[in-house]
């Protein structure tokens, strides 16, 4: 059914992850916050952040799906393609600029040090930092990255702790593959 629709309006398997994810935020609450000095703090939406390629793998930005749940996958796959493509040229858009001035001028101890501070005061604190294209909270509860469309079948993605987030999901390329059930294939 999917394949019969205009390839610009059909949602990918990375439309329907994002979907599921909001679900489970939706369903379970529990998930759904940070910890701030120890203490849980729930999040308002299900929001649910996704990781872009930018120049053929070479970079990566980022884009958050706010309240998951109140869309449906056509509306999520419109957003991520509409926002990917804004992102997506070889340097980023305008907000992953500002992200990435500091770190192209600074040594590499320096940029640890920013790092740590900017996902300190953004998710931790909830300030928002404009003249370095970062938001309070613009990583939302969950992370995806989609590495399929490189062909990777088996790839896993390292987990970043420091940034809040309880998962980080990695979807694969899609591929046929026989499988045995109770011995039988």
């Amino acid at each position: 059914m999917l394949d019969k629709l205009p390839n610009k309006n059909r949602p990918t398997i990375t439309h329907f992850v994002v979907k599921a994810c909001g679900e489970v935020l939706k369903d379970n609450p529990d998930l759904n916050g940070k910890l701030i000095f120890g203490k849980f703090v729930p999040y308002k939406t299900c929001d649910v952040c996704c990781l872009v390629n930018i120049d053929d793998g070479n970079d990566v930005g980022m884009m958050l799906v706010k309240d998951v749940p109140n869309k449906t996958v056509y509306e999520i796959g419109h957003e991520i393609k509409t926002n990917g493509r804004k992102i997506r040229p070889k340097d980023g858009d305008e907000t992953h600029k500002r992200r990435m001035s500091l770190i192209k001028i600074l040594p590499s101890f320096l940029i640890s040090i920013l790092y740590k501070l900017s996902i300190f005061l953004t998710s931790h604190l909830g300030v928002n930092m404009p003249f370095m294209g970062l938001t309070k909270d613009s990583l939302g509860s969950m992370i995806v990255t989609s590495v399929g469309n490189f062909g990777y079948i088996d790839a896993y993605t390292s987990f970043f702790g420091s940034t809040g987030q309880w998962i980080l999901l990695t979807v694969n390329a899609v591929h046929e593959e026989v499988i045995a059930v109770n011995g039988k294939m």
